[in-house]
């Protein structure tokens, strides 16, 4: 299997990463920023590690999610290919969650 992080889902990173860097620090930011990468890597080994995402069922494409902190890693599986769809900050309403 590969893993693969779409394009919104590096730039949800990138927002994550520039707000812990603007109310702590750079090395936060990049404390958190690797977790939540090293995270994701462990679906390479266990792909259906996390449960299905009942936030986006209704989008019936099996996404799944694991968390880590106050984020979720949004993911779905085809074929081969773990694509990692969002990092969601679960302070935020659900209804921002991307598929």
């Amino acid at each position: 299997m590969t893993l693969e992080v779409s394009t919104s889902a590096r730039q949800r990173l990138l927002g994550i990463w520039k707000r812990i860097r603007d109310g702590s620090s750079v090395e936060r930011a990049e404390k958190v920023e690797e977790r939540l990468l090293l995270r994701a890597n462990e679906l390479l080994a266990e792909p259906l590690k996390g449960p299905p995402e009942p936030h986006l069922a209704e989008l019936n494409e099996g996404h799944r999610f694991l968390l880590l902190g106050r984020y979720k890693i949004i993911y779905r599986i085809i074929g081969e290919v773990i694509h990692i769809t969002d990092f969601f900050d679960t302070k935020q309403h659900p209804s921002r969650m991307r598929g």
